[in-house]
């Protein structure tokens, strides 16, 4: 199936973590429909078959992306049932919301370990089948909160400026060697993220939070696409708009949202704590 923009998903072979909801499913969903094998990957095996029933050429995949076994064992398995690995998109990620000085050292690190440790351990691992054939994609879902970090979500903003430096510096490691990174950078998307970074562990709550608010997660899946059917690399803000956040790091313009954001610190935090705990319901923390 030939895109728009001229390079064909049909028959591809795609790896997306955290496939079983909000962008990930979106994105399982449109790249099956447009002829990949998506082997989508999640930690619970009951959400995933039900996605699978969506279409034959979804394949499903329990894995913890914070195990070591599993990442290994995630794309072993998959070259060996579907001979190689195409594109990885690297999706899961967690948050915690809250002040830096109410967190754990173990939040913190769970954070660090899911957001950063496991996404470039398993693009490590993946990378070396896509060199081999010379040809492939590695898209990294960040976050408009990679380019500017404020409360509630400090950490979860260092974890996304981690990843996409990481894809700064691999894509100038392969770029010449036939592969290509890419970046998309989501603002307030309606997913359960919100939801789950309300709990005391990060991305875990008691029962299935509601999608939060902002736009479709549709709109990120459309632009993954667009970056697989695209010759050439991208870093890709959704909405286009929020890329224009990045002007902030000018210094005048930088000490300015400093100090707005200083002064509101406490009072920002603690909107976004009880949006929330809206979202996965009240009393979880």
């Amino acid at each position: 199936m030939l895109s728009l923009d001229g390079r064909s998903l049909d028959g591809r072979v795609v790896i997306v973590t955290g496939a079983t909801a909000g962008i990930g499913r979106e994105i399982t969903l449109r790249l099956a429909a447009r002829g990949a094998t998506v082997v989508a990957c999640a930690r619970s095996a009951e959400p995933l078959a039900e996605l699978a029933k969506e279409s034959p050429r979804i394949v499903a995949r329990a894995c913890d992306v914070s195990s070591d076994h599993d990442r290994a064992a995630l794309v072993a398995q998959t070259v060996a049932d579907q001979g190689r690995i195409d594109v990885l998109i690297n999706n899961l990620g967690i948050g915690w919301t809250g002040l830096v000085e109410d967190m754990t050292v173990d939040q913190i690190r769970r954070l660090v370990e899911v957001n950063v440790v496991g996404l470039i351990d398993l693009t490590r691992l993946a990378l070396p089948h896509m060199l081999a054939r010379g040809e492939g994609d590695v898209v990294i879902v960040a976050s408009a909160a990679s380019w500017f970090a404020a409360p509630p979500l400090t950490v979860y903003s260092a974890t996304k400026y981690a990843v996409t430096g990481f894809a700064e510096g691999l894509r100038r490691e392969v770029l010449t060697r036939g592969i290509r990174v890419h970046t998309v950078h989501p603002g307030l998307v309606a997913t359960e993220f919100s939801g789950r970074s309300a709990g005391a562990e990060p991305g875990e709550v008691g029962s299935t939070p509601s999608p939060g608010p902002g736009f479709p997660p549709g709109w990120v899946a459309a632009s993954v696409e667009r970056c697989l059917t695209r010759p050439w690399h991208d870093a890709v803000a959704v909405p286009r708009v929020l890329g224009l956040t990045r002007v902030v790091k000018l210094p005048l313009l930088r000490q300015a949202a400093d100090l707005l954001v200083a002064a509101n610190a406490r009072r920002i935090a603690r909107l976004g704590e009880q949006t929330a705990e809206a979202d996965a319901g009240a009393g979880v923390r």
